[in-house]
């Protein structure tokens, strides 16, 4: 969820929360303040460096760093690794107790140490257990305990792992954080503009959200190459062979299942990066042309691109379902930007060639069970993508114009075009109130064409161009609203872009 969407989701209260923890208040009503933070989205909340500086004075800030620092990274993992970076705020304070838990459970199993050099786990060993000796960890002591684990090739969870060993993970005596500690840090890291609360969510319960914005600027500052479900879905394409090597490297003997190989590399905390690194040049060659990406360069330029790879794909679960337009819904806006990255690396699609279909597919899909309108069948093919039927009898064409990386101009071939079928209805009696173009995004310039077109239509047609993205917002919050039985086709008769603005009060107009 991008900021502008989660704002409009969220009362006085949380937004008051947010503004007031990066900037004096300049306006004091729910507008003004989604207005601020709307202002500031470049500037300040999707910033790489300030992101790192607002959570590195919020540890700085606390009476205990260390354990503030080791909860705000518990919670912050736990969002970056849920679907759309976001979760109900109650399963997100059971996910960290839980992280936390099974740290403390796998301390106890000898197994967990047994990569580690033991002359090295001996010294990292008694710096903890000095460091902890007081139950309280200055920065300079964070500091030097980072320099060391680093120094002698242990990961972060190997330190966790030891801490819960001295019983010091997360608290004294390895007690886990409680529900009032994580919520604390929740509404910290609210005021730090970090985490977004949605508590305006018809029919779901709030949730606690890492805009898209963010999400980068916070992977960097807690030194992850790849979410866990991405790193899974990288590791789930290396043979068991390979996973093994991975583990063997960090001198960890594990035979079982791949799955379950997958599993404990995963709890190691090795990195990606770090886990490509163990495979050979030409291996990382084969596989970045089965990616379809560049398989030149020097070893760290291949493993980036792979890394790059996995890291563009989008947090979504395909569903095992008998209606595949279902699965092309989930992926609209791929379609529309024909991302192959993501429509192949999620096996969407099996070749190019395919979107269009897909794209025209999913579109009906939204018209038919999201807005509950019947597309209307049309003869012959020298026709638009998709037909509807205002209450009057007149008609509402679409077409879908997918375009890879670029903006919708408008070209003078689409006007000839859509003219064309404009006047085959009307030439047959009918009348095209309106004509919808679909697109992945469009330039200003496309609104010329636009009324262009309705001028030569011959009947007065609002021609209106939409972005996937918002097409699938309007289906979204549609569903949501269980008290009317018919959409109203209103909202996209006009003539012009409808941009996010634009299409919103529109709904509110018409709906």
């Amino acid at each position: 969820m991008k900021i502008e969407d989660i704002i409009d989701k969220m009362s006085k209260s949380y937004l008051d929360r947010i503004v007031k923890g990066y900037a004096p208040i300049l306006e004091k009503d729910e507008e003004g303040y989604r207005k601020q933070i709307r202002d500031n989205i470049d500037d300040f909340f999707s910033d790489k460096e300030k992101i790192r500086e607002r959570l590195s004075n919020y540890i700085k800030s606390s009476k205990k760093p260390h354990q503030t620092s080791l909860l705000l990274t518990f919670v912050l993992k736990t969002l970056i690794a849920s679907h759309q970076y976001s979760l109900k705020y109650e399963d997100l304070v059971d996910k960290v107790v839980k992280a936390e838990t099974e740290i403390i459970n796998n301390s106890e199993k000898k197994e967990y140490f047994k990569h580690l050099d033991k002359k090295s786990l001996e010294i990292f060993e008694t710096i903890l257990s000095a460091a902890f000796e007081d139950n309280y960890i200055s920065e300079d002591e964070l500091y030097l305990i980072r320099k060391v684990r680093k120094t002698i090739g242990f990961q972060e969870n190997d330190q966790y792992l030891l801490q819960a060993k001295l019983k010091s993970f997360p608290k004294d005596n390895n007690t886990p954080h409680t529900h009032n500690e994580i919520n604390q840090c929740i509404i910290d890291l609210q005021k730090y503009g970090i985490v977004f609360y949605c508590n305006r969510l018809e029919d779901e319960d709030h949730l606690c959200v890492i805009p898209e914005e963010l999400v980068d600027g916070v992977k960097s500052f807690l030194g992850i190459d790849l979410t866990a479900e991405k790193y899974r879905l990288l590791l789930k394409n290396l043979s068991k062979e390979e996973l093994q090597d991975i583990l063997e490297s960090i001198n960890i003997k594990f035979y079982d299942k791949k799955e379950n190989i997958i599993d404990r590399l995963v709890v190691t905390g090795i990195t990606a990066s770090e886990a490509l690194d163990v495979l050979t040049t030409n291996r990382l060659s084969e596989i970045c042309k089965k990616l379809n990406i560049k398989t030149s360069g020097s070893k760290n330029d291949k493993i980036n691109r792979i890394i790059k790879y996995y890291d563009g794909l989008i947090n979504v679960e395909v569903e095992d379902t008998e209606d595949k337009r279902k699965v092309y819904y989930d992926f609209f806006e791929q379609l529309a930007k024909r991302d192959l990255q993501n429509l192949l690396g999620k096996n969407i699609i099996k070749q190019e060639r395919d979107i269009d279909l897909a794209f025209e597919e999913a579109t009906k899909y939204i018209f038919e069970e999201k807005l509950n309108y019947k597309v209307i069948d049309q003869e012959g093919t020298e026709h638009s993508d998709g037909c509807l039927k205002f209450q009057n009898g007149d008609l509402l064409l679409w077409d879908n114009k997918s375009l890879n990386d670029e903006k919708y101009t408008f070209p003078n071939s689409h006007l000839k075009q859509f003219k064309r079928y404009i006047r085959d209805v009307s030439n047959k009696g009918g009348r095209v109130s309106c004509f919808l173009i679909i697109v992945p995004d469009f330039e200003e310039s496309a609104k010329d064409n636009a009324l262009k077109l309705k001028y030569e239509s011959g009947s007065d047609t609002d021609i209106s161009i939409i972005s996937a993205e918002n097409l699938k917002m309007i289906a979204e919050e549609w569903t949501k609203n269980k008290d009317k039985n018919e959409f109203n086709l209103q909202v996209f008769n006009t003539t012009g872009l409808l941009t996010r603005e634009e299409t919103k009060n529109r709904m509110k107009l018409f709906l």
